[in-house]
C-alpha cells in the first residue's frame, strides 16, 4: 500500500470559492450561544477539516491541497504544507480529514486524507502521515492506506483518532457504486486502523482487516459520546441509485461489524429487516410530509452530552418539553445523548465473503461499480454479527 506503487498527480482542480472560518462557542446550557459566532479566519479556498493541536493551533485542510495554521496571530500566510501536486481537486474530492497524532508533541505526526489519479483515469483516494519538522512546516512521511475507490462525489473522507488511539476512517460509495455491501471492497465503509497503518486485532472481520462497519453510502461525520461509543453522520440519496428524491439523511451509532443498509435501505429499512441497523435519527424528504434533506456534516460531542453537527439547512424542533430526537439551531443540530439507547441492536449478518460486481484495480482499489436502480435485498444471512462492545 505503499506510495511507491501509485503515480501521483501533477496538477490540481480550479479553485471555485473562498470561505471564513466560523469558530462557534457553545455554552453547557443546551441550545443557547454562550456569545455571538466568532470568525477567527478569512479567505481560506474550501476550508473541508479542522484538528487542534496540544500547543493550541489550528490545522484545516483546504480542499485543492493545502494544509493552512491558525495561531494566536491568525491564518499564517505560509501553508504548513502544499499537497497540492498530489491532490485531485474533483467535485467534493480532494484534500479532506485531517487529525493530530496523540504524541504530535513529541513525533509531529499528523493525518490526512486526499483524493489522487493513478494514471490514466482511475480516481482513488489515500491515507497519508504527515510530520512537522520545525514549527510551520511539515513534509509527507508514510502513504498508511491507497487505493479506496474514489470520484467526484460521495467519497466521505472523515479522519479521526478515536479514544481507543486508532485512526478512523470514513469512506463513501463513490456515485452508486455497489461496494457498500462488498466486504472485498472499502468503499462504503468505516475503517478503523492502528496508527502506524496496521490492522487492530480487535477488529471485527479477520478476513477484511480494516473494516469496522459498512452499509454506509457517505459518511461525514464521527464522534464518540463519553463512553466511547461512536456516532456517525451520513449523507443520504441524491436521486441516485434508483431512488427519487433527495433526503434520508442519517445518524447512526456504529457498532463493530454491523451493516447499515446501503443501498437496500434509506432511513429506516421498510418493511424491518434484522439484517441491517436502522439510524436512530434520519431525515423524510419535504415530498413526505418530512423536514428535507439536512446533509449533516462534521460532528462533536459537548460536555453536556449532547451531540453537534453541522447540516446544510433542514429545519425540525422537538415537541415542546420534549428531549427526545433533534432540535435544530441556525446550522447546527443536536440529538440528546442520553435518550438514545446504546444497546447494539439484534440484527443477522449476510455473508461476509459476498462479493458484488468487483474487481481489484491498480493499488488494491475496487473498480467502480455503479447501477441505474437499487439493487435487490442480498440473500438470507447465514451468521449473526459480533455482538462486542467497542474498545
Amino acid at each position: 500500500m505503499g506510495a511507491a506503487s501509485c503515480a501521483r498527480r501533477t496538477g490540481r482542480g480550479t479553485l471555485m470559492k473562498t470561505t471564513a472560518l466560523v469558530l462557534i462557542i457553545l455554552s453547557s446550557s443546551r441550545g443557547t450561544f454562550a456569545q455571538e459566532p466568532e470568525v477567527v479566519a478569512t479567505r481560506l479556498v474550501v476550508p473541508w477539516g479542522l484538528a487542534f493541536t496540544p500547543d493550541g493551533r489550528i490545522f484545516v485542510t483546504e480542499r485543492h491541497g493545502r494544509v493552512r495554521v491558525i495561531d494566536q496571530d491568525g491564518l499564517q500566510p505560509t501553508p504548513e504544507i502544499d499537497l497540492t501536486a498530489d491532490v485531485l481537486e474533483t467535485g467534493e474530492g480532494g484534500l479532506m480529514g485531517i487529525d493530530v497524532d496523540p504524541d504530535f508533541l513529541t513525533n509531529g505526526y499528523f493525518y490526512v486524507m486526499y483524493t489522487h489519479r493513478i494514471p490514466p483515469s482511475l480516481v482513488v483516494n489515500r491515507v497519508q502521515r504527515l510530520v512537522e519538522t520545525s514549527p510551520g512546516v511539515a513534509v509527507q512521511d508514510e502513504v498508511l492506506l491507497d487505493g479506496i475507490l474514489g470520484a467526484s462525489v460521495h467519497d466521505g473522507g472523515r479522519i479521526k483518532v478515536g479514544p481507543d488511539q486508532k485512526l478512523w476512517i470514513t469512506t463513501g460509495t463513490s456515485r452508486c457504486a455497489a461496494g457498500a455491501q462488498d466486504l472485498t471492497a472499502l468503499d462504503g465503509k468505516i475503517l478503523r486502523m492502528n496508527l502506524d497503518g496496521t490492522a487492530p486485532d480487535d477488529n471485527p472481520f479477520p478476513d477484511f482487516p480494516l473494516i469496522y462497519s459498512y452499509g454506509h453510502r457517505n459518511p461525514q461525520g464521527i464522534a464518540w459520546d463519553s463512553s466511547g461509543q461512536l456516532y456517525a453522520t451520513e449523507h443520504g440519496p441524491t436521486g441516485d441509485c434508483g431512488w427519487p428524491g433527495s433526503s434520508y439523511d442519517e445518524v447512526n451509532i456504529i457498532y463493530p461489524g454491523g451493516n447499515y443498509g446501503w443501498p437496500y435501505c434509506r432511513g429506516a429499512c421498510v418493511p424491518p429487516d434484522p439484517r441491517y441497523i436502522d439510524p436512530v435519527r434520519y431525515w423524510r424528504p419535504a415530498s413526505e410530509g418530512g423536514e428535507g434533506t439536512a446533509a449533516p456534516a462534521g460532528a462533536a460531542f459537548h460536555p453536556n452530552g449532547w451531540l453537534y453537527f453541522g447540516t446544510l439547512g433542514a429545519t425540525f424542533t422537538p415537541p415542546s418539553g420534549s428531549t427526545n430526537g433533534s432540535a435544530e439551531f441556525g446550522m447546527s443540530r443536536w440529538i440528546p445523548r442520553a435518550s438514545i439507547s446504546t444497546s447494539p441492536p439484534a440484527i443477522e449478518m449476510a455473508a461476509a465473503k459476498r462479493s458484488i460486481r468487483t474487481t481489484i484495480g491498480s493499488c488494491g482499489s475496487a473498480s467502480e461499480r455503479s447501477s441505474s436502480q437499487a439493487s435487490p435485498r442480498p440473500p438470507p444471512p447465514k451468521s449473526p454479527p459480533p455482538k462486542s462492545s467497542l474498545p
